[in-house]
């Protein structure tokens, strides 16, 4: 088992939702003292010069943030662990090195190389890499594959919903959406589907570009749902729908607790099927280019492998 008893870790994230503050407890658990901050933290003085179009401002301001909160944090670390790390410059990694100079640095990269701008930097700063995308994993010797996680195994609940989807606006998805969303309407199917668009870009897309119909408006969501909610409408679903981003080959965070929660996936990631762990039942694999409504069939357990806990995530990477 794994003993990081006494061991001081620096965390640095990117705060999405609280996986990150359930990662810091874990390490908590396995003995080590734990030090975190958020890379992608806005404050309103960030959110104004967005705002108004100032990004490079915005920036130099994040940047004197992040030295301010370096400067704060303890030092001395035996580990700098890093998730994303994609608002990282080399005047934060000097300091991370001037100021951890005995340290391991470990990067988890919850993102494909091809979405990544500061990825070479990324790739010079660390002892070690891991990434959940298998592929970029194949093409690059620095990377080690290690997929997400799930953190509990919830209770089969009653279903009500055929099928649900719960996630942010990006490449296809709202078409994909609106297509199931008519499919599931014509064959007198339950729903649940979110989209969640920041309010700035949902006023243009309704209003200037007119990308966003009103018809749309039942999806559309102005402020993210909870992770409790998420977790309340995947056990309701008999399926979820799993619409990868398209540079991205890596299994979802969603793929894999939909699958622990004993949902069906309904996933445009193909590389699924490279994950020997994951029984062929537990999922179907659609076309976004003709996303069809399959037989979808009620599971009754979940479909994972203890492989895909917290647990043996965070003993794979600080073993």
């Amino acid at each position: 088992m794994l003993d990081l008893k006494g061991k001081k870790i620096l965390f640095i994230g990117t705060g999405f939702f609280d996986y990150e503050d359930e990662i810091k407890k874990k390490l908590e658990k396995y003995g080590a003292k734990v030090s975190y901050f958020n890379t992608c933290y806005y404050d309103y003085v960030a959110r104004i010069y967005l705002k108004l179009g100032f990004k490079k401002k915005a920036l130099f301001h994040l940047q004197k943030n992040r030295i301010r909160m370096l400067l704060s944090i303890t030092k001395d670390n035996d580990i700098v662990f890093v998730i994303k790390g994609e608002n990282l410059t080399q005047i934060d990694f000097d300091l991370l090195h001037q100021f951890n100079s005995k340290a391991n640095f470990i990067l988890y990269l919850w993102d494909s190389l091809a979405r990544i701008d500061n990825k070479e930097l990324l790739l010079s700063n660390f002892n070690k890499i891991w990434s959940f995308d298998r592929i970029d994993c194949l093409n690059n010797r620095k990377l080690n594959f290690r997929p997400l996680f799930y953190r509990y195994i919830p209770k089969n609940e009653h279903k009500i919903y055929l099928l649900s989807f719960i996630g942010s606006m990006h490449s296809d998805r709202l078409d994909i959406v609106r297509s199931l969303r008519d499919k599931m309407k014509f064959y007198n199917e339950t729903y649940y589907f979110k989209i969640y668009m920041r309010k700035f870009y949902f006023l243009i897309s309704r209003y200037l570009t007119h990308k966003i119909k009103k018809t749309d408006m039942e999806f559309i969501i102005l402020k993210n749902i909870s992770y409790s909610e998420f977790q309340r409408i995947t056990a309701k679903s008999i399926a979820v729908l799993d619409i990868s981003h398209p540079l991205q080959s890596g299994l979802t965070m969603r793929a894999i607790e939909t699958l622990a929660a004993g949902c069906h996936l309904l996933t445009t990631n193909s590389d699924i099927i490279n994950y020997p762990q994951i029984p062929e039942t537990g999922y179907t694999i659609f076309s976004r280019d003709n996303p069809v409504l399959p037989n979808i069939k009620k599971m009754e357990n979940s479909m994972m492998s203890e492989y895909f806990s917290l647990d043996h995530f965070i003993n794979e990477l600080f073993a």
